[in-house]
């Protein structure tokens, strides 16, 4: 488990990662990664197209804990309903069933350990 404790990198909007700050969200991994990347605004909108985009070195280097996508869009619904809202309406590819966020290191900090 992880509590987002400062503003998340990413292309939301500023309050709608503020919203983010408090949250405890469960892990997919219990420590923190290193993968490739997109921002949810810009990215490829196809997996395939993500995964050429990688290989020609056009990701991001992304460093932080993975969290399950629709668990943690629940989570800040019952906190904050029009972040939520935002990310449903701007980003739904990215929250389905199956899907991870990763929270940049500094965000974060692990609970319960």
């Amino acid at each position: 488990m992880i509590r987002i404790v400062a503003r998340p990198d990413g292309e939301a909007p500023e309050a709608i990662r503020d919203a983010w700050i408090g949250l405890e969200l469960p892990l997919v991994h219990p420590e923190p990664i290193n993968t490739l990347g997109f921002g949810v605004l810009t990215g490829p909108k196809y997996r395939w197209l993500e995964i050429l985009l990688c290989h020609l070195g056009r990701a991001q280097k992304v460093s932080g804990y993975v969290v399950p996508a629709d668990e943690a869009i629940q989570r800040l619904a019952a906190k904050d309903p029009a972040a939520a809202m935002w990310w449903k309406t701007n980003a739904a590819r990215y929250i389905t069933p199956g899907a991870h966020l990763v929270f940049d290191l500094p965000a974060c900090e692990p609970v319960g350990r």
